[in-house]
């Protein structure tokens, strides 16, 4: 079954006076809290996040254009937060390359050859999928250890001014739930069907009804990755156009998937640009 995720995220109350533009972040925030707070991974919910996320860090440089040398502090920890935003979003898109890679292999293959001749793609594909588990354990672990990074720390007790005050909690606030999207992508990645939940799984694929019923069943239960995976899990009763069509659908949602996070990422070295100019002027 699919793996799911569950983060609790921090609700902050902006006053009246706050910039405008909190306004448009928090309604933003709120949108992806109301998803990602208990969200699985898969790729359609993961897909809007995305796009909610590219959303909020366009609001996000308008507050950034409107700063002042005056907060440098925010600046600088807001600068130091985006180092690990960009290697995440970076890794991420190199693993959905290289899986959107193997899996075109795999199309290939099949068009070519036909499915029983296909066994050495389909090894490649599976080391392909253990190398791409290990790259994202990895790339969990670092994202777990940063979660709880900030908080009602001595700086920001420090700070005397609601307004600045109200920008940092904004900025840990979009931190927060960025990571919290991250870890979804990854997950999805590393998504792997637990073994005893195979055999009822799969004699839902194995027994299609002419309506066509239970392959709707296992695509209400399993994420895209785990439905190729269990597609491919045995050799000698393979539904060819199951297959197929698991595979058409992965490829398609992993090109949706490098696309938005090339947005995202887009986004964020122009954030961190206006960041590093407001500090050097």
């Amino acid at each position: 079954m699919a793996y799911t995720f569950c983060q609790p995220i921090r609700c902050i109350s902006l006053p009246s006076r706050s910039h405008p533009t909190t306004l448009k972040i928090q309604e933003t925030i709120n949108k992806l809290k109301s998803r990602v707070s208990c969200c699985s991974s898969r790729v359609e919910k993961i897909q809007l996040n995305l796009l909610n996320l590219v959303e909020l860090y366009a609001h996000l440089q308008e507050l950034i254009l409107s700063f002042s040398t005056q907060q440098g502090n925010i600046v600088e920890e807001a600068l130091e937060s985006s180092v690990l935003l960009l290697d995440s979003c970076s890794q991420a898109r190199d693993l959905i390359l290289v899986f959107k890679n193997q899996v075109c292999d795999l199309q290939s293959a099949l068009r070519r050859k036909g499915y029983s001749n296909i066994d050495n793609e389909i090894n490649m594909y599976m080391r392909m999928r253990k190398r791409v588990a290990k790259d994202v354990a990895k790339s969990l672990k670092v994202l777990k250890q940063e979660e709880g990074k900030f908080g009602l720390n001595a700086t920001l007790l420090e700070i005397n001014d609601q307004l600045l005050m109200n920008m940092v909690m904004i900025f840990r606030e979009v931190y927060s739930v960025t990571i919290v999207v991250y870890k979804s992508i990854f997950m999805l990645l590393s998504t792997k069907t637990k073994t005893n939940g195979w055999s009822l799984i799969a004699r839902l694929v194995t027994k299609t009804s002419g309506d066509g019923s239970n392959n709707k069943k296992v695509k209400g239960i399993l994420d895209e990755v785990s439905r190729l995976d269990l597609a491919l899990n045995d050799h000698t009763k393979i539904d060819v156009m199951l297959v197929r069509d698991n595979i058409e659908a992965l490829n398609a949602s992993l090109q949706v998937l490098e696309g938005e996070l090339g947005i995202l990422f887009r986004c964020l070295v122009q954030n961190r640009a206006s960041l590093l100019n407001i500090l050097t002027h």
